[in-house]
């Protein structure tokens, strides 16, 4: 199983499928970042251990409090910034997480 957050191209969720693997979308806010809280309550009921986070339309969610829920619960962090190449989050580069 992979999560994923829900405002992402078919590709992705495509992607794992065609792998063997089962998608589990998380929730967004109304803003379109991820939802940390849907996050780690899906982490809780799933025991996923990897999130792919699709940096879709240039929207960079909150890249260290996904990073700090990544190590908290061993799950590996992928970032997709296919949509949002040369962008930053602070001083951050994305893809650099």
């Amino acid at each position: 199983h992979v999560l994923g957050n829900s405002v992402t191209s078919l590709q992705v969720p495509a992607a794992v499928r065609h792998a063997g693997g089962k998608f589990i979308s998380i929730g967004n806010t109304q803003e379109l970042f991820i939802d940390v809280l849907d996050l780690v309550q899906k982490v809780s009921q799933t025991r996923c251990r990897c999130l792919v986070i699709s940096h879709t339309y240039g929207q960079i969610p909150n890249m260290d409090e996904v990073s700090v829920i990544c190590k908290q619960y061993g799950i590996t962090l992928i970032e997709d910034c296919s949509n949002s190449l040369g962008n930053f989050r602070g001083s951050q580069h994305v893809g650099h997480h």
